[in-house]
C-alpha cells in the first residue's frame, strides 16, 4: 500500500468510502499508537495480578 498510487478505501460506519492515502495511513499510525499503549498497560495489570496470586512466603 505504501508504494501504490491507486484508490484507497476505509470503511466508515459499514460503508467504503474514498479517501486520500495520506489520511489513511496518518488514522492507521494513531491506532496503531493506541493500541501499544492499550498491550502496555494491558501487560502491567497482568504482572500485577500474577504478583497479587502468588503464595506469599
Amino acid at each position: 500500500m505504501v508504494g501504490s498510487t491507486g484508490a484507497v478505501y476505509k470503511y466508515v460506519g459499514g460503508v467504503l468510502v474514498q479517501k486520500q492515502k495520506e489520511e489513511v495511513l496518518k488514522a492507521l499510525e494513531e491506532e496503531k499508537t493506541i493500541l501499544k499503549s492499550r498491550i502496555t498497560i494491558i501487560e502491567k495489570q497482568e504482572e500485577k495480578l500474577k504478583n497479587a496470586a502468588s503464595p506469599k512466603s
